[in-house]
């Protein structure tokens, strides 16, 4: 069964979804434009194995809105206030796709031993420093123009057509990424263009795994595997797929995040 919720925790109102049945306890953190449902279909793969919490993140979906500016560490701390709300007190396993990955490890390294196993799905953990004013173009065009404007130019980039195989699966996302608050998508797009998270990854001491999308245009393999090298003994694997590989590609995503935190038992 599963139950959505909000709480106010952290001075933001975050929507929720939690599936318990007393298993391991799964996080699932969503990329910048998407929303908890972009979960939807690998979350009920991975619920036959473990409880699973996903939400809307700051400014996304159904969360509250983003005024002015955000920080990675604020977006970390929204989960660890939510994790605290729904009970889950102890060691947690962490899904992140995108600055879902860069706020599960942002996360692991606020509380050693909070998270119990990492897994960093087309990690976006900052930007080169070539692209940063581009980045902040973008977060411009975004408040100017509108998100269909800043979306629909690149949507085949994010989503290649050949790989639309189920083509409502597609269609509920790109609107889900319609739907969101220009102003808040800025403000992300801003955070993103200032963070350095890569940095931290020398840190983090739970197993890590990260995993690319061999048709990813926005995160591409060979930048993934360059940050799985920052950590001795990190797992790195390959799915055919996308940026957004966990709504793209459900079955492999979930599969692959089954094995790995299956291991860890």
């Amino acid at each position: 069964m599963i139950r959505i919720d909000y709480a106010d925790v952290n001075g933001v109102a975050l929507r929720y979804a939690l599936r318990e049945s007393g298993r391991p306890r799964l996080v699932l953190i969503h990329e910048m434009g998407g929303t908890m449902e972009n979960w939807d279909e690998a979350a009920a793969i991975l619920a036959d194995h473990f409880d699973i919490l996903t939400y809307d993140t700051r400014g996304a979906g159904l969360s509250e809105k983003i005024a002015g500016d955000v920080s990675i560490d604020d977006l970390a701390a929204d989960a660890e206030a939510l994790l605290a709300h729904v009970g889950w007190t102890g060691p947690v396993l962490v899904a992140g796709t995108a600055i879902g990955a860069a706020t599960g490890i942002r996360l692991a390294l606020r509380a050693e031993g909070r998270v119990a196993g990492l897994a960093c799905l087309s990690p976006a953990l900052g930007v080169d420093p070539a692209k940063r004013e581009g980045t902040l173009d973008a977060a411009r065009r975004l408040v100017d123009l509108g998100v269909r404007a800043a979306t629909d130019p690149r949507w085949d980039v994010v989503w290649p057509p050949d790989l639309r195989d189920v083509p409502a699966r597609a269609a509920a996302v790109r609107c889900r990424k319609l739907g969101n608050d220009p102003e808040s998508f800025a403000a992300l797009y801003r955070m993103v263009a200032g963070m350095d998270v890569a940095a931290d990854l020398p840190q983090l001491a739970c197993p890590v795994l990260f995993v690319a999308g061999r048709r990813d245009g926005t995160r591409p393999p060979e930048y993934v595997r360059s940050l799985a090298a920052q950590i001795a003994g990190a797992r790195y694997e390959e799915i055919e797929t996308g940026h957004v590989m966990q709504a793209m590609a459900p079955e492999q995503t979930a599969g692959t995040l089954l094995r790995f935190f299956s291991s860890l038992a």
